[in-house]
């Protein structure tokens, strides 16, 4: 960008991250629409027929709970990469907030995401995946399936 300020970069770049964001949370409700899409329809298939003895009907809807599952940690895994994005985009809001925005290298998106990133992933990741925005619709429809899957096991 020829003839731009630090002050223009710093700009653009926070309105790029802000972009990044909001289309890593559209990725998250895409991925709980494909949770429910599949997890929830392995439920109701495996309840609904009644082709299916206990046992068959027990462990659908324990791959049900499983797909379910494997939902909540991609999303976790996914909400995970999005968190990295935060330490840049905290840091030009505070520069911006106490007037230092021009003392800011532009155009380090990566390396800030790479060391945000990078700083405790586990911890990070488990965290992010005991909230309820990660949690809900995984582990109902997952509850619910196991909790299917005792009852028919049981019989």
């Amino acid at each position: 960008m020829p003839g731009s300020t630090p002050f223009d970069l710093i700009d653009h770049e926070y309105l790029k991250l802000q972009d990044i964001t909001e289309k890593n949370d559209d990725r998250a409700l895409q991925i709980k629409g494909w949770s429910v899409t599949v997890s929830l329809a392995g439920v109701i298939a495996a309840l609904a027929s009644d082709k299916l003895t206990d046992a068959r009907r027990a462990q659908a809807l324990i791959a049900a709970a499983v797909a379910a599952v494997a939902f909540w940690l991609i999303e976790a895994f996914w909400r995970t990469s999005q968190r990295a994005f935060f330490a840049r985009i905290n840091a030009i809001e505070d520069a911006f907030r106490i007037g230092t925005e021009t003392t800011l290298t532009p155009f380090q998106i990566g390396h800030s995401w790479m060391a945000s990133y990078r700083a405790h992933p586990q911890r990070v990741f488990w965290h992010i995946a005991s909230e309820w925005r990660t949690m809900l619709p995984h582990l109902l429809v997952a509850l619910l399936a196991l909790i299917g899957a005792g009852l028919h096991a049981l019989v």
